[in-house]
């Protein structure tokens, strides 16, 4: 009895082996790609020839997990010569070879094709039917670019293919060229970043159904990849019954961009923020437009071995680490339907003009920022109307009406804080006219994610941050994903420790990490706990 049950521990412990193990979670990207195992299948792909010689391959890749979701995922790894020995020769199926990446690659046509191809793009969008042929596809527009001797117009169709497989291999061949194609106009890096410009200074008068409105057209643009829809919305204190709206006129809450770089821009969409006219009717103001998307950004990292003496000099990678990062932006809807000011309390025979001028700075410096919305308010009580501050932070409106304005900060700039002291009050005279400045503190975020040794994401872990500067605290507990997010924060650094773990993990108290929360950023810190001793 004794020897079976050995036996069959034995048998199991080397099927367990032949399984890839999990990715280690690491705390940045740079240490999760200190050393990763590289595995192959053993599946010949054979569905394309370069100039009349068939290609084979072997779909190779490498388990990613993410320091910022705790998501695995199973990423290619694409090696760079087909003429050197690499992991699918040298190892069988499910033993991996073991591999730094700490240098990235900074070529933007590389970095092009990776990116048109798998799994940036989706087979549905290559147009293909396995993650096989998706891998076979950008692998060969890659070396059509990499290596002198391969050209995208030397590809031709296996001929000793037939049925199902031929079949592939035309969609194969299609998307190779597709990829290659859509690569070669990357002439630049692109990084992160979603903006939002509108077709218009101020919203135009249109009729819509027989009622008239003002509308402004904005073009969304996302310089990578948008991974999600884009939300959007208007900030409170827009007027009423202001919505945003598709191309169609159908009111939203997020628009899908295109899967295609504009030529000169990146992926866009449209939207337009519309208002009825009798909500406008004599006033003009601002109103603000909040967006926020999941986009790509783009990293993919040169892989040489680690286990030269064990190979020797064998075939370098690239691997993309598909990382998704969440973008924000904010843009400034203008209306006007040319308002008459109010009569003064007490007519002036001979008018006069001057100016009212809102500055707006971050706090402590003489930085301007521009996106703060401020409502204005005549003398006699009446608004005067809602305006934003420019690239230069000020907001400058021509007064005929001379006396006490209130001057009110609704909106603050894109990470900064809404001051305590949000109303102001100014005499503005025709001789000095008038001019307020409002401070705003800048914030920044700090997530941190807290994961087993075993990979699991633990929910409920009680986490304290405490400012190195000003000894200020917050206390809150993980929650889904093993995450808790704290927002708005002073810029600076930050000790972060766990004050209290959850049952069958151990609670390390003195583990205590520092980070550096940085304007409009999230900073990130993760934690590992020990799992106690158990059967799992």
């Amino acid at each position: 009895m004794t020897k079976r049950v050995l036996s069959f521990v034995l048998a199991l412990l080397m099927v367990v082996g032949l399984f890839p193990a999990p990715a280690h979670a690491a705390d940045t990207l740079e240490e999760a790609m200190a050393e990763v195992d590289i595995y192959a299948k053993d599946q010949k792909l054979n569905w394309l020839t370069m100039n009349g010689s068939v290609k084979e391959q072997e779909y190779t890749y490498y388990n990613y997990r993410s320091a910022q979701t705790g998501e695995t995922k199973e990423i290619p790894a694409y090696c760079v010569d087909p003429r050197l020995y690499g992991v699918p020769a040298l190892t069988s199926e499910g033993t991996p070879i073991k591999y730094k990446a700490e240098s990235a690659v900074n070529d933007p046509k590389v970095c092009g094709i990776i990116a048109n191809g798998y799994p940036h793009m989706t087979l549905n969008d290559l147009g293909l039917q396995s993650k096989e042929e998706a891998y076979y596809a950008t692998k060969t527009a890659l070396w059509c670019y990499l290596l002198g001797n391969w050209s995208i117009s030397g590809l031709g169709i296996n001929s000793n293919l037939t049925g199902a497989d031929k079949e592939a291999a035309q969609r194969v061949l299609t998307a190779t060229k597709a990829i290659y194609q859509r690569g070669m106009y990357w002439d630049e890096l692109y990084s992160p970043k979603l903006t939002a410009t509108a077709d218009t200074p101020t919203a135009t008068l249109v009729t819509i159904g027989g009622k008239d409105y003002y509308q402004q057209v904005f073009t969304i643009d996302s310089n990578t990849w948008a991974l999600t829809p884009v939300k959007v919305a208007l900030a409170e204190g827009a007027p009423a019954g202001a919505v945003v709206t598709n191309m169609d006129g159908d009111e939203i809450s997020q628009i899908i961009l295109d899967t295609t770089r504009t030529s000169g821009a990146g992926y866009q969409g449209k939207v337009k923020v519309v208002y009825p006219a009798e909500s406008i009717e004599g006033e003009s103001g601002t109103c603000q437009l909040t967006l926020n998307a999941t986009v790509v950004e783009y990293k993919i990292y040169y892989a040489k071995t680690l286990e030269t003496d064990k190979y020797g000099n064998i075939q370098h990678y690239m691997l993309d680490t598909d990382p998704s990062t969440p973008v924000s932006a904010t843009a400034i809807s203008s209306y006007s339907s040319e308002p008459t000011p109010p009569p003064p309390d007490e007519p002036n025979p001979e008018p006069e003009s001057s100016t009212l001028k809102i500055i707006k700075l971050e706090a402590g410096t003489e930085i301007p920022l521009a996106g703060a919305i401020f409502d204005v308010w005549y003398p006699n009580g009446d608004k005067y109307g809602s305006f934003a501050t420019d690239e230069t932070g000020t907001i400058t409106l021509p007064i005929k009406v001379f006396g006490n304005y209130t001057v009110t900060e609704r909106i603050p700039p894109n990470y900064h804080i809404l001051p305590e002291i949000s109303t102001q009050h100014v005499t503005v005279t025709a001789e000095t006219g008038g001019v307020l400045t409002f401070w705003n503190a800048p914030y920044g975020n700090l997530r941190v994610h807290k994961i087993s040794d075993t990979g699991d994401n633990l929910e409920g872990v009680s986490i304290t941050i405490k400012n190195l500067t000003t000894g200020e605290t917050r206390t809150g507990k993980t929650g889904p994903g093993g995450v808790i997010e704290f927002t708005e924060l002073a810029p600076g650094g930050y000790e972060v420790r766990e004050t209290a773990g959850i049952k069958g993990y151990v609670l390390d108290v003195e583990a205590t990490k520092t980070a550096t929360v940085i304007t409009g950023e999230t900073s990130e810190v993760t934690f590992v706990n020990k799992e106690k001793p158990g059967l799992r």
